[in-house]
């Protein structure tokens, strides 16, 4: 059962259920996916090899980053809503290796993070109790001139309350307040 209530420290993991229901390591999934995009397979799949050493191969891309370059040779699709979803999954079942390679291939894609990826990735580390993690991801953000939305807020503020950080906390969300009241006046003007 993919949505079964969970006890309180009790990590959720569906992503496991999904490769038992699937019947393939997620990793083999990701990876297959991110060769439909490139056209570049690592491991053992065959097909016309790049650098035996590396044992790169190459396949002809099948998957369109947007939808304006789908066409009779890029079939499919993939919604901007996969990196944020895949991320946050991954990071939630402990997969960090592979959700560390799938922001590094987002990134070689020349798929810019939207705040959706942003948000993900800060809930995921909050929800694993990393509030370092969730400092270190705000920052980047907004160093890369991403502007904080109510549920990146939500997610730093949570992490801060879990950590036993409430002070801290506190003053964040009280810089929120303050900053969601003045957007809001300056609408009504």
């Amino acid at each position: 059962m993919l949505h079964q209530r969970l006890r309180p420290g009790e990590k959720s993991c569906y992503v496991e259920e999904l490769e038992v229901f699937l019947g393939l390591p997620l990793e083999k999934l990701y990876n297959t996916i991110i060769e439909g995009v490139d056209g570049i397979a690592h491991g053992d799949e065959p097909g016309v090899a790049l650098n035996p050493a590396s044992r790169s191969y190459h396949h002809e891309p099948w998957i369109a980053l947007d939808p304006a370059g789908r066409n009779h040779k890029l079939p499919v699709n993939l919604p901007r809503f996969f990196w944020s979803s895949f991320l946050h999954s991954l990071l939630l079942c402990g997969r960090k290796q592979t959700a560390e390679k799938l922001w590094d291939d987002m990134l070689r894609l020349g798929v810019v993070p939207q705040i959706g990826t942003w948000n993900a990735l800060l809930d995921s580390h909050a929800r694993n109790r990393e509030p370092h993690l969730v400092l270190a991801t705000w920052e980047i953000m907004k160093s890369q001139g991403v502007k904080p939305d109510a549920l990146s807020h939500r997610a730093l503020i949570h992490s801060l309350y879990r950590a036993g950080r409430y002070e801290e906390a506190q003053t964040r969300f009280e810089a929120f307040e303050q900053q969601h009241a003045s957007s809001e006046a300056s609408l009504n003007d």
